[in-house]
């Protein structure tokens, strides 16, 4: 068996120059402002990273909801940590929108879980819930300090460059300003995108370059039938079902992925325990909120 880290590829060495540009820049700020942010390494150049070479080599890693076992959940500061590790090449993001129109990082349509404060965010504006700020009670160590709410672009705009990004829109309303962000940043080899197997919104994100990830709920619209019907769509790359599920849902997506050349995910994959059962079964793909300590162990 072989350390994780070993089974991602490597890249090219030279750094793009834009990506210079930007550190300098976001240096200088941090400077100005009288704070230090942590170092952000770049082993991995914007020329070099993408989907085709994240997957290339499995099993590949993905930082759920920003990895919100380790830091508060999808939060810039949980990007900034996650940076400063090298094993860690991609990173998931959901997506809501404000009343106003702003896409916030929410995996919830409240921000009770998160904040303790009980906003609905398709009701409120980004005015209001920008004082909000998301609390570290699920991860390992809820000591840390609480993070501010982030918006969609406080991070993709800066990270788009370091992680390959698998970005879920939460709810129908965020979907066309999801995808023209998306299309805007002018990456589409690092973009998944991500929505239930049954959405109609795949040959779009295909239409732009971007890959897409098609996952199972356990629900008639996505199992049986329906499910082999899905899965030999051609806007869909990859398909998945949480570890979490029993092991014939499971099965059946490992089946369905095999038999149309997709490549299978799983997720929710938070310590040794899932991961060893999620590679038993032949996952590629794991989703882990712990994703610091998932791409440290030994498979």
């Amino acid at each position: 068996m072989t350390d994780a880290s070993m089974a991602i590829a490597s890249y090219p060495a030279a750094i793009a120059r834009r990506t210079l540009l930007t550190a300098g820049i976001a240096a200088l700020a941090g400077a100005v402002a009288g704070c230090q942010r942590p170092r952000i390494p770049d082993p991995h150049p914007a020329n070099g990273l993408s989907v085709r070479t994240l997957t290339a080599t499995p099993p590949f890693f993905v930082g759920w909801r920003g990895g919100s076992r380790d830091w508060p959940e999808m939060t810039t500061y949980g990007f900034e940590q996650a940076a400063t590790h090298p094993g860690i090449l991609a990173m998931e993001l959901v997506v809501a929108q404000t009343a106003d129109g702003v896409l916030v990082c929410s995996a919830d349509p409240t921000t009770q879980r998160v904040t303790g404060l009980d906003f609905t965010v398709a009701e409120e504006t980004w005015a209001t819930l920008s004082g909000l700020k998301v609390r570290a009670t699920e991860t390992k160590d809820p000591r840390q300090p609480s993070q501010p709410l982030a918006r969609l672009e406080d991070v993709i705009d800066r990270f788009i460059d370091r992680f390959v990004i698998f970005a879920e829109p939460l709810a129908q309303p965020a979907v066309g300003n999801l995808m023209a962000k998306l299309i805007s940043l002018n990456a589409p080899g690092r973009i998944v995108w991500k929505q239930p197997i049954n959405s109609d919104r795949f040959g779009e994100a295909k239409l732009h370059g971007f890959s897409t990830f098609g996952y199972v709920l356990d629900e008639p619209a996505h199992t049986g039938d329906n499910l082999k019907r899905l899965a030999r769509s051609d806007e869909i790359d990859m398909i998945g079902a949480s570890i979490t599920h029993p092991r014939k849902l499971l099965t059946s997506v490992l089946d369905a992925a095999r038999q149309n050349g997709k490549r299978p995910v799983t997720w929710k994959v938070g310590g040794r325990k899932e991961l060893d059962r999620a590679l038993k079964l032949g996952f590629e793909g794991i989703g882990s909120p712990a994703i610091r300590e998932i791409v440290d162990l030994k498979v």
